[in-house]
């Protein structure tokens, strides 16, 4: 049996991750959740599947980790496979942004992963291989206004992805990313948080129009189970996938940004939501 840690396994991708990964059959999975109150469907299904083991975690506290891993290396002492997808975004203008909700964003999407790798690689390099998928955004390969400080952080995870390739190759351990687009997941309701701008607004309203249609699109997005698609077909390929883009948009935007400059990708992207060309603005000094 091969044994995989998903963390954020309560609802949308991490849910339907855990779930296709443990109707294998030869995947004992440890589902890793935060909140009880909200991981009522992952419990429910621990109690029916012999190979899911939910596991309360927190990415945040190392010492949670630390006994996660524990025991993990105390039932099955090997892990094959570790896939980071907690996370959460955070919606603000830079200028309004508070330092600790900046650091909560990074301490979640991007240590979180870190320590997660930090006590795999030693699990993997024993077992004599090893994959950790990072779950990032195809927002970590391009920018939107308002997603400043959550584009910042899924470009670190991706910088990671990169970097680990190399360094842990030695180890036989493959290191990839799936970018997904905007998907149908709670991130809307409950995988958000959105820092109102003081009542001395110089943005005229326009961030809540991009936001409601960035909801609109989360709401009326693609199926998550692309995403667990896209993780069955990097299990069972035995190359070494650097990136996946999952989703119409990610695939049709990041597509764009390869074939056109970027000057022109960027009047792409303000067209199509239908914000501010930034070449608009010029001057010299």
């Amino acid at each position: 049996m091969y044994v995989a840690f998903v963390t954020g396994a309560n609802s949308g991708m991490g849910f339907e991750i855990v779930n296709r990964l443990a109707k294998r059959k030869d995947f004992s999975v440890i589902a890793g959740f935060r909140s009880e109150e909200r991981s009522k469907s992952l419990l429910d299904m621990e109690k029916s599947t012999d190979n899911l083991y939910a596991i309360k975690c927190d990415v945040n506290d190392s010492e949670s980790l630390d006994a996660v891993f524990a025991h993990i290396k105390a039932k099955f002492n090997k892990l094959d496979v570790l896939i980071n997808n907690a996370g959460y975004g955070y919606v603000a203008h830079i200028e309004y942004t508070q330092e600790q909700h900046v650091f909560e964003q990074f301490n979640t999407n991007v240590f979180g992963p870190i320590r997660c790798i930090k006590l795999a690689i030693p699990l993997m390099r024993n077992a004599g291989r090893g994959h950790i998928i990072n779950i990032t955004s195809f927002l970590g390969k391009m920018g939107l206004p308002y997603l400043s400080v959550y584009n910042a952080s899924k470009y670190a995870l991706e910088g990671l992805t990169e970097s680990l390739r190399y360094e842990l190759s030695m180890f036989n351990i493959k290191v990839s990313s799936i970018a997904p687009g905007l998907h149908k997941t709670g991130f809307a309701n409950n995988g958000a948080v959105v820092q109102q701008p003081s009542n001395e607004s110089y943005y005229q309203n326009k961030d809540k129009d991009f936001v409601s249609k960035v909801v609109n699109s989360i709401n009326s997005g693609s199926n998550p189970k692309q995403i667990a698609d896209a993780i069955d077909h990097l299990l069972s390929t035995s190359t070494n996938v650097a990136t996946t883009l999952v989703g119409e948009d990610a695939v049709h935007l990041l597509n764009m940004r390869n074939e056109l400059t970027f000057c022109d990708f960027e009047r792409h992207v303000s067209t199509l939501f239908e914000i501010e060309y930034p070449t608009n603005v010029g001057f010299t000094f």
